[in-house]
């Protein structure tokens, strides 16, 4: 798939970030290529928790018809790389805002994906390399929406005076107030919601993360009435988070898989295989 502009004013925003994001992102490359890039046969077993997100069939589909999402796959593929290394709770479904505040207060340790906000900066820690894959900012409209805007700037303005649609509890929100002046649906605590809400006309827009919303339009069979606009508003890219305070051998493990698997090809492979690359 064509890589597309982010929009410039998106790329204002996200530069402003970028000290807070490089303080608080959790660099393990140095105890990963230390302890040789690859699972060690004498590695003790390391039992770490985690969850699944809520509604988001691309990442984790365990309990549904179809494949099982792009995380899920992923934590088996680093258990199979380290037969030492154990991940339980996949079972357990959060809406993400919930999933977020467990691993702020430590009750679970590691969580796949989520995107290093300046306010996700202040609660939890990131594996800096390798990026899981890349979000980009989109707007899914009715099919009928004679309007295209090319910027932040033509997005508020067409966006007047109903407001944008943003699902509650994602980064989607905090990025619109950085740039600032959009007024703001953050009702819908999941994206089917905030689906039918634009065909019922409550806004024009809906702002999320482009891949997501073209599964979920496909999922719902709606794409004779939905279609998501080509412009790139913003980049971000999604990590693996860790629970403040996990030991530093244990983020080293998950590091060392990580590097392992994208040095074999796995993360490109399942990323094309999701339609996030």
């Amino acid at each position: 798939m064509p890589k597309m502009r982010a929009a410039d004013e998106g790329d204002r925003v996200t530069s402003s970030i970028e000290a807070d994001r490089t303080r608080r992102r959790c660099v393990a490359a140095a105890a990963c290529w230390a302890a040789g890039g690859g699972a060690s046969a004498q590695a003790p077993e390391l039992l770490l928790r985690t969850a699944s997100q809520a509604g988001i069939a691309i990442k984790f589909n365990l309990n549904r018809p179809g494949p099982p999402g792009f995380c899920v796959e992923l934590v088996r593929w680093l258990e199979k790389n380290d037969p030492g290394l154990r991940f339980t709770g996949l079972q357990r479904e959060l809406p993400l805002a919930r999933a977020i505040l467990e691993l702020r207060d430590r009750q679970i340790d590691v969580f796949f994906s989520l995107i290093d906000s300046p306010k996700r900066l202040r609660q939890v820690d990131f594996l800096d390399t390798p990026v899981l894959y890349e979000s980009r900012h989109q707007v899914a409209v009715r099919r009928e929406e004679p309007t295209r805007p090319g910027n932040y700037a033509e997005l508020r303005e067409a966006s007047r005076p109903d407001g944008v649609l943003i699902t509650h509890g994602t980064v989607y929100a905090e990025a619109l107030q950085q740039v600032g002046g959009f007024k703001l649906q953050a009702l819908a605590r999941s994206n089917r919601q905030n689906l039918e809400m634009l065909l019922r006309g409550r806004a024009r827009f809906f702002y999320h993360a482009g891949s997501t919303l073209r599964a979920e339009i496909a999922a719902a069979g709606l794409s004779d009435r939905l279609v998501v606009l080509n412009t790139v508003f913003q980049v971000q890219k999604q990590r693996v988070a860790f629970a403040p305070g996990l030991a530093p051998e244990a983020r080293a493990r998950v590091a060392r898989g990580m590097a392992a698997l994208d040095a074999r090809g796995v993360l490109a492979d399942l990323r094309a295989r999701y339609g996030l690359d």
